[in-house]
C-alpha cells in the first residue's frame, strides 16, 4: 500500500484487505483451526448462494457422501463443481451501501464460504433491528472510515509526513507553478490546496496528471478541464475463471463506473486483439486514476476484477490508454455464467 502511495496511485486499501486479510487468513484460521463451515460478514452484497448459505445442508449432505463415491467420482464431482457451478456476486438491495467494490476481486474459493446476511436490507433496517435487540448504543455508534488495519500506524505515518518535495507544472502551457511536499499526498481529479503556487487562479486548479518518476504533478484550471475526462480506454485481458463474455468481433453494452459512488453509465466494451479490450463510455469519465477499481455492468452478477495501472493522459486531451482492474457484471436474463479472478 506504502509503495503504491509513493508512485502517486489512487489507493483503495479496503479491496486488498478483504482479499488477503479477511477472505483469506481470517477465513483459513476459522475454517482450518476452528472448523467452521462459513464465515459471515457485514458485507452489503449477495451471492447466488443466498444471504444465508440456503445450500448449506445440501452441500453437507453432499459431503457426507463423499466417503462412499470412488476417487473417480469425487474428481469428477470437483470438476463439475468448478467449471459449472460457480458463485456470483450480486449488488445488495440498499444501492448506496453496496460493498461489490470492495469485493471486486474475491476468488470463487473465498466466495464459496462467505456469508452476507445483509445482502437483501438496508442500512436502516439494520439499525432498527439493532435497536429492537437491545443494541441501540451500537445503532447510533459513528461508522468507521480510514484504514483499519496498520496497528500504531507509525511506520504509515512518518511515510506520509515524510517530505518529497517537486514541481507543480501547469498542464496547459508547460509553466511552473510552483511545489509540492510529495507525490503520495495527491489524488488525480482533486483541487489543489497550495499556497507556495507563484499564480493562482479564479476557477481553482486540479491535479490533471501525476508523474511518479519525475515526481512532478501536473494540473489544470478549473474542475471540469478537458484533460480530467477519459473517452475510451484499453484494458489487458483479466484473467478469466470461465468463457469470456468479449469474443472476437463482439460489442457488449455494459455499464461502467469507476469509483463506489459514481452512477453507473452505459458503455461499448468490445475486443481489440487477444489480450487487449476497448471501453467506451457514453459519457467521459471523470479523474480515472492508477490504482482504482473500474466496474462494468449491465445488471449485478460479477464476471471479472482487475487492478487499474499505467494510466496514461494523452496531451490531446481526448483518449486515454489504461490497464486496469476490471469487474463485469453479466445480465440476469443470459444463460451463461463467466467468472474470474486478478492476476496477482
Amino acid at each position: 500500500m506504502i509503495e503504491n502511495y509513493r508512485m502517486g496511485r489512487t489507493v483503495v486499501p479496503d479491496i486488498q484487505c478483504n482479499r488477503s486479510i479477511k477472505f483469506e487468513h481470517l477465513h483459513n484460521y476459522a475454517i482450518n483451526k476452528l472448523g467452521v463451515d462459513y464465515i459471515a460478514t457485514g458485507h452489503y452484497a449477495s451471492t447466488s448462494q443466498g444471504d444465508f448459505q440456503e445450500r448449506c445442508e445440501t452441500d453437507k449432505k453432499n459431503s457426507e457422501l463423499f466417503h462412499h463415491q470412488s476417487l473417480f467420482t469425487l474428481f469428477s464431482y470437483y470438476l463439475l463443481l468448478v467449471c459449472f457451478s460457480g458463485v456470483q456476486l450480486f449488488t445488495a438491495v440498499d444501492p448506496i451501501k453496496d460493498q461489490t467494490y470492495f469485493l471486486s476481486t474475491l476468488k470463487q474459493n473465498q466466495l464459496r464460504r462467505a456469508l452476507f446476511p445483509l445482502g437483501s436490507i438496508t442500512k436502516p433496517q439494520v439499525k432498527l433491528i439493532a435497536v429492537q435487540q437491545g443494541l441501540e448504543k451500537i445503532a447510533k455508534k459513528a461508522e468507521s472510515m480510514g484504514v483499519c488495519f496498520i496497528g500504531k500506524r507509525r511506520n504509515f505515518e512518518e511515510f506520509m509526513d515524510q517530505p518529497l518535495p517537486g514541481a507543480v507544472i501547469l498542464l496547459r502551457d508547460g509553466s511552473v507553478l510552483g511545489e509540492h511536499s510529495g507525490v503520495h499526498r495527491f489524488t488525480l481529479g482533486k483541487r489543489l490546496a497550495l499556497h507556495s503556487l507563484r499564480t493562482g487562479s479564479h476557477l481553482g486548479y486540479f491535479v490533471a496528471k501525476i508523474d511518479s518518476r519525475r515526481n512532478i504533478i501536473y494540473v489544470c484550471e478549473g474542475s471540469n478541464d478537458p484533460c480530467l475526462y477519459a473517452t475510451e480506454f484499453l484494458i489487458r485481458e483479466p484473467e478469466w475463471i470461465d468463457k469470456k463474455p468479449v469474443q472476437e468481433s463482439r460489442i457488449s453494452n455494459l455499464e461502467c463506473r469507476i469509483q463506489r459512488t459514481h452512477p453507473p453509465i452505459p458503455s461499448h466494451v468490445r475486443r481489440e486483439s487477444q489480450d487487449t479490450l476497448r471501453v467506451i463510455p457514453s459519457l467521459p469519465l471523470r479523474a480515472v486514476a492508477e490504482g482504482q477499481i473500474y466496474i462494468s455492468k449491465v445488471s449485478a452478477k460479477l464476471l471479472v476484477s482487475y487492478y487499474l495501472r499505467d494510466v496514461s493522459l494523452g496531451l490531446d486531451r481526448q483518449k486515454c490508454n489504461y490497464s486496469i482492474i476490471i469487474y463485469l457484471f453479466l445480465n440476469s436474463s443470459m444463460s451463461d455464467a463467466f467468472y474470474c479472478h486478478s492476476r496477482p
